[in-house]
C-alpha cells in the first residue's frame, strides 16, 4: 500500500497468496456483530434500536444490522446465568473512557520474576491473577480481598486519579496456588468465564485444564508436536484455541482431547491467537508478519492483513467486534477494520517489543498497550478512525504522536500484560527485580 511507504521498508508479510487472492479473501462477508444473548448485546439493545430509528446518517442502519450477528454458526454451551448476571452488573457500572477521561490503572508488580515470568492472565471477575513461569508451573494469586477494597461503588479506583496505584498484597505467598504438571516452560494461561477453571499452554506441546478449587490438572490436551506459544479461552466458555510453532492454530472443546479444527495457512510460527467476541471467528498473528481471521464453522480464512515488519505477539478485538488490533516486535500497533477488510490506523511510540494490547468498552474508542520499554500507553482509536475516514487516500495514517493520549512509565518493570475489565478499569502486570 502507498499510504505509509516507510512502514514497508525491509519486508512484507509472507502470505502465500497472490494480490488477487488476498483481495478475494478480504472481500468475504464477515458477520462481526455480537450474539443476541450476550451481555453486551442485551445491555445495548435499546440504545441500538434508538440509534437505528432516529439516526440521520444513511449508513447507520447498515452499520447496526451487524451489531447483532443472530444465531451462532457454531454450537454454543448453555448460558451460565451467574456469568451473565455478573457481566450485566459490570456493564451497568462501566465508566466512560475517552480522550478526555483516561482509565484508572491497577498495576501488579511481581517481585524477582524477571528471568522466569512468561505471561499473565486475570480472571474476568478480577478475583485472581495467574502468572506463567519458565520453571514449568503456573502460580495463581487470589486478589478479591485486596482489589475490591480499592474500588468505589461505581467501579473507579479510590485515591489520587492521576496516579496509577499498585496493589500491594499482604497475603502470604503460601496462600497462592501452584499448578504443576507441565514438563517445560509454560507460555500462556487463560481463565474460563466462570473463573473456576484455568487453561495453560506449554513448550512441552500440551495444553492443560486445571480445576482452581482443587488446584489439580483435569485434562491434558495433546495434538501439537511442537511448542505452544499462546492460547485463548472463548467468551462463551467450553472452547479454547492454541497457537503453535507448528504453524497452526487449533480449536478445542474442553470435553474433547483432540482438536475440533486445525487452521492452516501461516508460513511460520503462530504466536498469538484471540477469539472474536461472538466466538464465531478466531484471529491469529504469526512470525510470518501476517494477521488472519478464520471462520470457526468452515475453517476458512476470511481476512488476511499485512503490514507488520516483525513477528506479531498480541491481538485484541474491540468489544463491538468490528475492530482488530495487532502488535509485536516491530513496535507498532495496527488497527484493522474487519467489516471493510483494511487498515484503519497505525500507532507508533513504543521503543521496545509490544507484548499486550486491549480495547476499552463499549466501542473500542481507546486502546491500551504494554511493552518492554516499561510503559503503559493509551491511544485514541476514535480520533484515528475519523482521520482515516477523512484523509485515508490523501494523507494516509495520521502522525504517530497526535493519537497518544497518555504514557504511564514504571520504574523497572517491563509490561507483559494489559487488560480492561467490563467496568473499564485497566489491569497491567509485569516482573520487577530488586
Amino acid at each position: 500500500p502507498a499510504d505509509d511507504p516507510e512502514l514497508y521498508k525491509g519486508g512484507f508479510g509472507l502470505t502465500g497468496e497472490t494480490a488477487e487472492g488476498a483481495q478475494k479473501i478480504n472481500s468475504t462477508t464477515v458477520r462481526w456483530g455480537l450474539l443476541p444473548d450476550s451481555a453486551e448485546a442485551l445491555y445495548n439493545s435499546q440504545a441500538q434500536r434508538a440509534l437505528k430509528d432516529n439516526s440521520e446518517d444513511p449508513d447507520a442502519a447498515n452499520y447496526n444490522e451487524h451489531l447483532v450477528t443472530g444465531k451462532s454458526a457454531i454450537a454454543l454451551p448453555p448460558s451460565q446465568e451467574e456469568v451473565l448476571k455478573r457481566r450485566l452488573e459490570d456493564l451497568r457500572s462501566q465508566i466512560n473512557v475517552s480522550s478526555k477521561s483516561l482509565p484508572s490503572i491497577c498495576f501488579f508488580s511481581l517481585l524477582n520474576t524477571q528471568s522466569s515470568m512468561t505471561s499473565a492472565a486475570i480472571s474476568e471477575d478480577a478475583s485472581m491473577v495467574a502468572v506463567t513461569s519458565s520453571e514449568n508451573y503456573v502460580r495463581v494469586f487470589p486478589l478479591r480481598d485486596h482489589s475490591t477494597s480499592l474500588l468505589s461503588d461505581d467501579g473507579v479506583l479510590q485515591g489520587n486519579p492521576d496516579v496509577a496505584p499498585r496493589l500491594r498484597s499482604d497475603r502470604p505467598l503460601e496462600e497462592s496456588s501452584v499448578l504443576r504438571g507441565h514438563t517445560n516452560s509454560v507460555q500462556a494461561a487463560a481463565f474460563t468465564p466462570c473463573s473456576k477453571f484455568l487453561i495453560s499452554a506449554s513448550l512441552d506441546c500440551t495444553a492443560r485444564l486445571w480445576n482452581l478449587e482443587t488446584s489439580r490438572n483435569v485434562v491434558a490436551y495433546k495434538s501439537h508436536h511442537y511448542p505452544i506459544w499462546d492460547l485463548d479461552s472463548s467468551p462463551v466458555g467450553h472452547y479454547f484455541a492454541t497457537a503453535s510453532h507448528d504453524r497452526t492454530a487449533r480449536l478445542w472443546g474442553t470435553d474433547h482431547t483432540q482438536p475440533l479444527r486445525i487452521f492452516i495457512g501461516h508460513l511460520s510460527d503462530v504466536e498469538a491467537v484471540k477469539f472474536h467476541p461472538n466466538s464465531n471467528y478466531l484471529a491469529t498473528g504469526s512470525a510470518d508478519r501476517t494477521v488472519r481471521l478464520w471462520d470457526i464453522n468452515s475453517g476458512e480464512c476470511v481476512r488476511l492483513f499485512t503490514g507488520h515488519v516483525g513477528a506479531i505477539s498480541t491481538l485484541s478485538f474491540s468489544p463491538s467486534g468490528r475492530l482488530l488490533a495487532s502488535a509485536g516486535e516491530d513496535k507498532r500497533i495496527f488497527v484493522w477494520d474487519i467489516a471493510q477488510g483494511r487498515k484503519l490506523a497505525s500507532f507508533t511510540g513504543h521503543t521496545e517489543h509490544i507484548w499486550s494490547i486491549d480495547f476499552a468498552g463499549p466501542n473500542g474508542d481507546v486502546l491500551a498497550s504494554g511493552s518492554s520499554d516499561r510503559t503503559v500507553r493509551i491511544w485514541d482509536v476514535n480520533q484515528a478512525a475519523k482521520l482515516s475516514t477523512t484523509n485515508f487516500m490523501a494523507t494516509g495514517t495520521p502522525g504517530p504522536n497526535s493519537l497518544q493520549l497518555g504514557v504511564f512509565p514504571t520504574k523497572r518493570t517491563p509490561v507483559h500484560f494489559v487488560q480492561f475489565n467490563r467496568r473499564n478499569l485497566l489491569f497491567a502486570c509485569g516482573p520487577f527485580t530488586v
